[in-house]
């Protein structure tokens, strides 16, 4: 399957196969729907909207399986499920991160602060205990998932940083204004037709999302190299 989230405050699955519709159209969110994803097990949806909300949708009924997630104070930006499914993280326009209980709704740690501008995505390691969070100000944050310190200095510009405990080397890989950047070097410029509403980056893989509807998706050799 695959989902999407619209301008038109919905989410919609697609059979990936047919192009199908799979569930009547999701409805709750009061403003468009800036980040969408699939929880590991693919059985819930989580919804970031400008609404300033987070939902969590059932992926079999579409039905919503939590009340609304609420505290952020603008824009939700950015959505994601940790590897085990049991937390949602979202990053939002109030220039902060937030992490939740996906059974309770609840969220479980304070406000990670640091940013001086929005927050444009957000991602779990694969292991899920570190987040990592990129932002309109041009740096590149990561946090323990489990205290919510954040555990490196700030990543800017050209930075390559090893981590001593689990030997992972970090390069960062942001799109910011026209370009795609990779270890603060700008090697992908955007024309006009691919300038994004949406960024989605895992691993070494870029997903862009068009105004027009349309997705481009940029896959690159190495963004985490694990030694």
């Amino acid at each position: 399957q695959v989902v999407s989230g619209s301008h038109d405050h919905t989410v919609r699955l697609w059979d990936a196969a047919t192009g199908e519709q799979v569930l009547p159209t999701l409805e709750g969110h009061t403003s468009w729907v800036a980040s969408v994803a699939f929880s590991p097990d693919g059985k819930q949806v989580v919804s970031g909207s400008h609404d300033h909300t987070v939902r969590l949708w059932d992926a079999a009924t579409g039905e919503q399986v939590l009340p609304t997630l609420e505290g952020h104070t603008s824009w939700v930006a950015s959505v994601a499920f940790s590897p085990d499914g049991k937390q949602v993280v979202s990053g939002s326009g109030d220039h902060t991160v937030r992490l939740w209980d996906a059974a309770t709704g609840e969220q479980v740690l304070p406000t990670l602060e640091g940013h001086t501008s929005w927050v444009a995505s957000v991602a779990f390691s694969p292991d899920g205990k570190q987040v990592v969070s990129g932002s309109g100000d041009h740096t590149v944050r990561l946090w323990d998932a489990a205290t919510g310190e954040q555990v490196l200095p700030t990543l800017e510009g050209k930075q390559v940083v090893p981590r001593t405990d689990s030997q992972v080397l970090l390069y960062t890989l942001i799109v910011s204004n026209d370009w795609v950047i990779e270890d603060g070097v700008k090697i992908i410029w955007l024309p006009h037709e691919y300038r994004t509403t949406q960024v989605a980056i895992r691993g070494g893989i870029v997903v862009l999302g068009h105004s027009t509807g349309k997705i481009s998706f940029l896959e690159f050799s190495q963004w985490l190299k694990f030694l």
